[in-house]
């Protein structure tokens, strides 16, 4: 009897699995420091730290919210709730905690012409604004942000 209470102690903790998986995350070559929501295989990220690392507008208006969108921008006809980027509405899903929302970060990340990297070994999440050219037009005018460097690129690929 006492050799099968020891056995079944020595299982439990096979059964229970790793702990959660951290990761750091990085914007613009900017950490963040928001929360963090793991579900499943994606990583959710308060939209508005999200907005603020990233260094993009964001703005409500009753129960949309208008991420990189123009200042005139409306909500579209029947969208009454919801998250407009760059002037489109977002289709990923949602989460809302605590009166904040969250949005699943590689989603949001292609959503606003940027690319998700993810270093498993590293545990490090690059979101890189790669081979695009974002608008500024939601705070001025047509002029256009620089594409990153070689150097910057080089970085990501070779863990720098």
């Amino acid at each position: 009897m006492g050799f099968f209470l020891i056995l079944s102690f020595s299982i439990i903790p096979a059964v229970q699995g790793p702990c959660e998986e951290s990761y750091e995350i990085y914007i613009r070559n900017q950490p963040y420091a928001g929360e963090i929501v793991k579900k499943a295989q994606d990583f959710y990220v308060s939209l508005e730290q999200f907005a603020k690392t990233a260094r993009m507008p964001l703005r409500q208006k009753e129960k949309v919210s208008f991420l990189f969108c123009r200042e005139d921008q409306e909500a579209p006809a029947g969208m009454s709730e919801g998250l407009l980027v760059n002037g489109k509405p977002f289709t990923g899903p949602l989460i809302n905690r605590d009166g904040r929302v969250f949005v699943p970060l590689k989603e949001i990340a292609a959503a606003v012409g940027a690319a998700y990297y993810i270093n498993k070994n590293t545990r490090i999440i690059d979101v890189v604004f790669v081979n695009t050219t974002i608008s500024r037009e939601a705070s001025s005018g047509n002029s256009s942000a620089p594409a990153p460097s070689v150097k910057t690129l080089l970085y990501y690929y070779f863990d720098g």
